[in-house]
């Protein structure tokens, strides 16, 4: 499990990171609905090195990338 202080992650998630982006990811509470509190979002989502929007292999459900649904 790879746990992240809130700094460590801003630097972390940089432009090419669709997390916050993301309608699964609450980032007041650094969660993730694709990743278990207890397994927590592998650092290659969060860098945007790995394209999440199709299922990481150490998923253990179906979810991945959705964007914020923008308020009319």
């Amino acid at each position: 499990m790879t746990l992240f202080l809130l700094d460590d992650l801003d630097d972390l998630m940089d432009e090419k990171s669709i997390c916050r982006k993301c309608r699964h990811f609450n980032y007041d509470k650094l969660f993730c609905k694709a990743f278990p509190e207890n397994d927590g979002i592998p650092t290659e989502i969060l860098t945007g090195e790995f394209d999440h929007t199709v299922k990481h292999p150490d998923q253990k459900n179906d979810i991945v990338f959705e964007p914020i649904e923008e308020k009319k």
